[in-house]
């Protein structure tokens, strides 16, 4: 009767320490989740204005030079782009020590976004007709 008890305490604990570490783990993994999505919740916008100001205004002429001169709200979503992601990862670096799961979020989200920010404005410079 003794040996039932002790493998039932043995198999009750283990089931503790597993529900507490799966449920630390799960909270590591929706710090990560949290910190990813903070930047996607800017650069999607941003890449569909990038997108539709390089369908209107984006002009390619190497050899002649016959492109008119770009309006001049032209480069505003490549600079906020580029210094949204420096805020970010300034934001990351800082995070670091403190919430260190969401910092790694907080960088992976960033490059993701950047990277679909300049698909979106690389898609609107070539004519992709996505939107229109």
């Amino acid at each position: 009767m003794a040996l039932v008890g002790i493998v039932f305490a043995t198999f009750y604990c283990a089931q503790v320490k597993y529900r507490l570490q799966s449920s630390l783990v799960m909270e590591r993994l929706k710090s990560i989740r949290d910190g990813f999505y903070l930047p996607l919740k800017v650069y999607a916008p941003l890449s569909i204005i990038s997108y539709f100001n390089e369908v209107q205004n984006g002009c390619f002429d190497p050899f002649t030079n016959s492109c008119p001169q770009p309006p001049p709200y032209y480069y505003l979503p490549l600079i906020a782009a580029l210094f949204i992601a420096m805020a970010f990862l300034v934001n990351a670096w800082r995070l670091r020590s403190d919430e260190r799961d969401f910092s790694k979020g907080l960088v992976l989200g960033t490059i993701f976004g950047a990277f679909v920010f300049f698909l979106f404005m690389m898609g609107g410079f070539w004519g992709w007709d996505l939107f229109v």
